[in-house]
């Protein structure tokens, strides 16, 4: 965690404290130019009782914790915003929560809504989040707009505060365990009769916030297995229900919740029945609480009967993870029942580093031996630059620079989410800096080649990329200038003799020696990669694209250029162009050159870079359920052929626990072959499409579930049952 206060001398960033424990420094830098002694004292998380909770440094913040600010003045409550006081996540957005102002004293409240509803959940788990106060000085140099928290003189705060912090899976603890109080029915039953609406809702009133993945529903038929929570079942015992074949069938349905979490509102897919079917209701001991308290008074409501005015049931594709009939083992990888009966779970988080280097010619084995590094002043630099490299011919700096830089999928390697970025080997000078805006965006080029356009914006499939961090970046200084000179071992096929390279100070010359890799800032959102069909050489590209403002120093750090020997101008031949910069968001149709006498951009060099990635997507894909009478039936159920109405698909929970997330696809087709995995593309068939109404009227469908954990909390996707209900036309 980054937490940070600065002030500006002369314009330029003078002092920078990292403050541990739970008081921040008032001491460093100066005072604003007015006699304002408005400061930030603490930030602290905190519960109901305003009692810390974690230690500011923490990374494990509860979701509802509330966050607690301490000014040295009285606070202007006017001037509280959501501006002067910036709590972010990781992509920008503001979260739900609301401030409240006491003396000198600022609360963040996340579980109340700025207009006063209840938000019992928090914030999100497992996100990294930024908090960010500037101050007068900041404000008006920098040309903000957003103004700044003042005491009560109308003294704007002196020093600006910035940090981050991530929250933890939960919530705070607390030892009171919930009860349900009571089952009732939207509409109300009937006066004289006592029935309940076919089409209805069935509603749960418990005594506090419940956890929403806790409400996992039984199976289909009975028995009711250990996996399940809450159950609403037909009776088996009445005739009724014996006489239309639903007898011990659980009704299909979902759960919805109010924004109070004590609220569950059942809902079926269908109806209760187009009979006066009779049925039940079983609250069992796992249902939870925020806190994870177990239900305390597990019981049963009912026998209930409808009125039999619902919508006819009309087919259900279920599964529940019991076998693996129905499972495609060519497509998944998740764990489908193997470790833990009915449940499907994402596979475990493994990490993996891609040190991309450029001497290497990945890609390109046959150049082996041939390039040259050389030192230049990127990807970020300030004016400074030209006092310090008068030669310098690079576009301005004066609005800030963009950096784009290309790599294959050979480079990146098998598929994995992005979690770290680290440039270098820092092999000359990397001086102490600081960037007050730095956007970094990772994305897969537009084009299968390794050619970066003119324009920045078409070389992102889809547009802009993900934004994986905005915001200031800290460069403490890394390594010290080292002398130039032969390498430290022996170049892949060595270097030609070049007398060039032996002209005084032979600045030029290969430079290997190398104090390591340094860490761009930490990743507020994660990049998906995937290098597409292993077959295919280069089949992705991978776009990483750097934007930052003016900084007060520049870095001058080691780049290797594709050049056939050193110290020469003569390029290799079909070496990727795969590094362009030019002015800040320039979106010029030809970029100025970055070389004296305009000669290459795009051009053919780059530096090194590591990558870390983690494997935290599984996924898991069906077989075709098919419709009656195929010779391959599903267990999961059939379709009813071409006539079938896709209804939307259901996840059991809902929602996962500790931030961890799943991604449901379908795929249909008119003709599948015996296998129920390949699709006769003779006959019309739907791609794989998030919408499943998408693939109404075919005969045969399948989902693919991707199942993403969460890399803040550690918590891997699980899910108890997928569910796709249908009618008939």
């Amino acid at each position: 965690m980054r937490t940070t206060f600065l002030s500006r001398i002369g314009g330029l960033m003078a002092g920078l404290a990292v403050l541990a424990g739970s008081a921040l420094s008032t001491s460093c830098g100066g005072a604003a130019d007015n006699a304002s002694t408005m400061v930030l004292l603490e930030v602290l998380y905190v519960d109901r009782a305003l009692v810390p909770v974690v230690a500011t440094e923490s990374s494990s913040v509860p979701r509802n914790a509330q966050i607690l600010f301490k000014f040295s003045e009285l606070v202007s409550a006017t001037t509280v915003t959501e501006q002067t006081i910036q709590i972010r996540d990781g992509s920008g957005r503001v979260p739900e929560g609301s401030f409240s102002v006491n003396g000198s004293q600022v609360r963040f409240d996340p579980t109340v809504t700025i207009q006063g509803q209840p938000n019992p959940e928090g914030l999100a788990a497992g996100e990294q989040y930024s908090i960010y106060l500037p101050s007068y000085e900041i404000d008006q140099s920098e040309l903000r707009t957003a103004g700044v928290v003042e005491n009560r003189d109308n003294d704007p705060l002196a020093r600006f505060f910035d940090t981050e912090f991530s929250t933890s899976a939960g919530w705070l603890r607390e030892l009171v365990p919930p009860q349900v109080l009571e089952v009732y029915f939207i509409p109300t039953p009937d006066a004289l009769t006592g029935n309940t609406p076919g089409n209805g809702q069935m509603v749960f009133r418990f005594s506090e916030p419940m956890s929403r993945s806790s409400f996992v529903t039984g199976p289909s038929t009975l028995p009711v297995d250990t996996a399940t929570n809450i159950d609403v079942r037909y009776d088996p015992a009445e005739q009724v229900n014996i006489d239309n074949n639903v007898a011990g069938n659980a009704i299909p349905g979902y759960f919805s919740f109010d924004a109070s979490l004590t609220l569950a509102y059942f809902n079926p897919t269908f109806s209760f029945g187009n009979r006066q079917f009779e049925f039940y209701a079983q609250c069992f001991q796992g249902l939870r609480d925020l806190s994870g308290n177990l239900l305390i008074n597990p019981r049963t409501f009912g026998t209930y009967k409808c009125d039999g005015r619902g919508l006819a049931t009309g087919k259900i594709l279920t599964e529940r993870f019991a076998s693996t009939t129905d499972r495609d083992n060519i497509a998944t990888d998740a764990d489908w029942g193997q470790t833990t009966p009915n449940e499907l779970a994402g596979a475990p988080v493994t990490y993996r580093d891609a040190y991309i280097m450029g001497y290497e010619e990945a890609g390109n084995t046959p150049n082996s031996g041939r390039g040259q590094y050389a030192p230049l002043a990127d990807p970020m630099n300030s004016s400074t630059i030209y006092a310090v490299t008068p030669a310098y011919a690079g576009p301005d700096p004066q609005l800030g620079r963009r950096v784009m830089i290309t790599f294959s999928d050979i480079e990146v390697g098998q598929k994995g989410t992005i979690t770290t970025i680290k440039w270098g080997p820092d092999s000359n000078s990397t001086y102490a800096s600081t960037y007050s805006s730095v956007i970094m965006r990772l994305g897969f080029q537009a084009e299968d080649s390794n050619a970066l356009g003119s324009s920045f914006s078409p070389n992102f499939q889809g547009g802009q990329g993900t934004t994986v961090f905005s915001g200031r970046y800290d460069v403490a200084t890394s390594g010290v200038p080292n002398t130039p000179g032969q390498p430290a071992f022996n170049h892949v096929g060595g270097y030609p003799q070049n007398p060039g390279c032996q002209t005084p100070p032979d600045w030029n010359s290969p430079l290997f020696t190398s104090t390591g890799f340094y860490s761009w800032p930490a990743l507020t959102a994660y990049f998906d990669w995937d290098p597409g069909d292993v077959s295919v050489d280069n089949d992705s590209v991978l776009v990483f694209d750097v934007s930052c403002t003016e900084g007060d120093n520049f870095q001058l750090i080691r780049t290797w250029f594709g050049v056939t020997y050193p110290c020469s101008g003569v390029l290799i031949g079909g070496y990727p162009q795969r590094r362009l910069y030019s002015i800040y968001e320039d979106e010029a149709a030809n970029p100025q050159p970055n070389f004296a006498g305009g000669v290459l951009n795009p051009e053919p060099s780059m530096f090194d870079t590591a990558l870390t990635l983690a494997k935290r997507v599984s996924q898991a894909q069906s077989l075709f359920y098919t419709a009656p009478g195929f010779a391959s039936q599903a267990a999961g159920g059939n379709t009813f052929g071409a006539l079938s109405n896709y209804l939307p698909a259901e996840i059991t929970p809902a929602i996962q626990p500790g931030g961890a997330t799943v991604r449901l696809e379908f795929q249909a087709a008119q003709i599948v072959e015996l296998d129920r995995r390949t699709i006769n593309v003779a006959y019309p068939f739907q791609d794989w499409t998030t919408d499943i109404n998408l693939c109404d009227g075919y005969a045969n469908i399948r989902w693919r579930a991707s199942l993403v954990s969460n890399l803040v909390t550690s918590t891997t996707a699980r899910v108890n049952k997928i569910t796709i209900p249908m009618t008939s036309n």
